[in-house]
């Protein structure tokens, strides 16, 4: 097992002692000289690198961060604060600021900087310390440190409970968007509703004489801010020109609580997706490239049984002109087999699961794999494809070929009726030409083709526009002009 690393952060004129004092203390002491290296500012190597980077590029590849306070704020510089501060900040933006330990020496008057770094300390692990006794108050938060790391890793990944999080870390409106998606019409609105709701119903917190514990399934489910305490929390979705990961069109990372995330991630894959349409007639037909609800049946498994102990991996969302990937961290949990996952089920996390069910995104029983082949086979589509390689679950849905479109355009009954739009025969004609023929019209040319004159021409195509039967934009080099296509990508 590799040791964790711990870098010390302080003032350096006034704690120079203390720094190296921590150091020793853990280098010479079991179990900590078994588990943890120590980075101090008095490691800076004379190698001509500049020691701010050295100072960052530690603090980014440590596990624990340990700060003191004390009655010096430090040097201000460029960038407006002090190293210290920068370097907590740094940490708790990229790493779990559930492992920053703060601590803050007794009887000091801080001046305005001091207050503002001592109140981000108040939101993370913070004890008050003398000069006799911090090393006794660095020992016990190692301890406790150890402790929970070694009880906590027995427990699945969703159960486990982290410290040091108050209900000001909670975001009261994900609480109500939770109950209004399942169905329950009251709100929560003061703080003794707040700690009834996570305790007694959701049952994602503990209350005892010691605080307040919250488990990783409520931090995902109704944290401000989750990737703040669970850095693996993400999920990736890239739009790709081709067939192969080489030119993205478009992307985005997404790191929302659970109720909020699949709302954000089924808007955005759906701006990313075609719409084949056809006019016949008064009549316009759309068929979505892929039925939603069987790739968001997909996206919530991949979210509920992904792997969270794998730290550095991510839910990615894949989509490329002729398959959309979902791909999650983590294998299948034994005895569950790609030949047989229809109608199996068992879990890894059992709490986010319970969670989504009452959200009414995932049924229980096994019936998702199920409700995906039906979904794809009910739009003439190919079931998905499963696999797993590398530690990672694929699902992979294929799109249609052009005949096989061709054939469910012409069976589908999800038509308008362009009369009913208040079109008349220009713009019906107009519409067909963009639709089926893949014309696109500027002003001038929808004059020429109609001979109609520049009002007529103007009021005609945008109200195609303002209905969403068309797209209207700037061509190229031109913002001057507008062109109306039913091309989004041009």
């Amino acid at each position: 097992m590799s040791k964790l690393k711990i870098f010390v952060s302080s003032n350096q004129a006034e704690f120079e002692n203390e720094r190296v004092s921590i150091k020793e203390f853990i280098e010479n002491n079991l179990p900590y000289s078994k588990l943890f290296d120590v980075f101090i500012f008095e490691d800076v190597p004379a190698d001509g690198r500049s020691p701010n980077t050295i100072y960052s590029n530690e603090v980014l590849s440590s596990d624990i961060f340990i700060g003191l306070i004390g009655q010096e704020y430090g040097k201000i510089q460029d960038n407006g604060i002090s190293a210290s501060e920068y370097e907590f900040d740094l940490f708790i933006n990229g790493s779990n600021s559930l492992n920053t330990f703060m601590f803050i020496l007794e009887d000091i008057t801080p001046d305005e900087k001091t207050k503002v770094l001592i109140e981000k300390a108040h939101k993370v692990t913070y004890n008050k310390f003398s000069r006799k006794n911090l090393l006794e108050k660095v020992q016990k938060s190692l301890d406790v440190f150890i402790s929970n790391r070694v009880y906590q890793n027995t427990l699945p990944f969703d159960e486990r409970t982290v410290e040091g999080l108050s209900l000001d870390d909670i975001d009261i409106n994900q609480v109500n968007y939770f109950l209004k998606k399942a169905e329950i019409k009251e709100d929560v609105s003061t703080d003794e509703e707040l700690k009834d709701f996570l305790a007694n119903r959701a049952k994602v917190v503990e209350y005892s004489s010691s605080g307040f514990k919250i488990s990783n399934a409520g931090i995902l489910f109704f944290a401000k801010n989750p990737s703040s305490f669970i850095q693996q929390h993400e999920v990736k979705i890239a739009r790709f020109q081709g067939r192969d990961k080489v030119h993205i069109i478009d992307s985005r990372e997404f790191k929302y609580p659970m109720p909020l995330l699949l709302d954000e991630i089924e808007i955005f894959v759906n701006k990313q997706l075609k719409v084949a349409q056809k006019i016949d007639g008064f009549r316009r037909t759309d068929i979505p490239e892929y039925p939603y609800d069987a790739l968001r049946e997909a996206i919530v498994n991949a979210l509920a049984h992904r792997d969270y102990d794998l730290v550095g991996a991510s839910v990615s969302i894949s989509i490329f002109v002729d398959r959309i990937e979902i791909t999650s961290p983590g294998n299948l949990i034994p005895p569950l087999k790609i030949s047989s996952l229809e109608g199996r089920y068992s879990h890894r996390n059992g709490r986010i699961c319970e969670l989504f069910h009452r959200t009414k995104d995932m049924e229980k029983y096994g019936t998702g794999i199920g409700k995906m082949n039906t979904i794809m086979k009910d739009n003439g589509m190919k079931k998905p494809e499963f696999r797993q390689s590398g530690g990672f679950f694929d699902t992979i849905f294929y799109g249609r070929t052009e005949e096989e479109l061709m054939e469910v355009i012409a069976t589908q009954s999800n038509t308008i009726n362009l009369k009913e739009l208040g079109l008349n025969d220009r713009q019906i004609v107009a519409l067909t030409l963009i639709v089926n023929e893949g014309y696109s019209f500027s002003i001038n040319r929808y004059m020429e083709h109609f001979g109609v004159s520049k009002s007529t021409a103007i009021r005609d195509l945008n109200k195609l526009s303002n209905n969403g039967l068309v797209y209207k934009f700037h061509p190229k080099y031109d913002n001057k002009h507008f062109i109306f296509s039913n091309n989004k990508d041009q």
